[in-house]
């Protein structure tokens, strides 16, 4: 089974409403979330 790999591409393929709650459980890492919001402006 390879539930990460599904989880992963669903992030890839699902709406920035995927994304924002990654951001959300990073918020920890803000670091990661500049590095999101410069592939969603690209």
């Amino acid at each position: 089974m390879q539930v990460n790999q599904t989880t992963n591409r669903a992030a890839i393929s699902m709406p920035s409403k995927y994304q924002w709650m990654v951001i959300l459980t990073l918020q920890s890492s803000p670091h990661y979330i500049s590095r999101d919001e410069q592939q969603t402006q690209k």
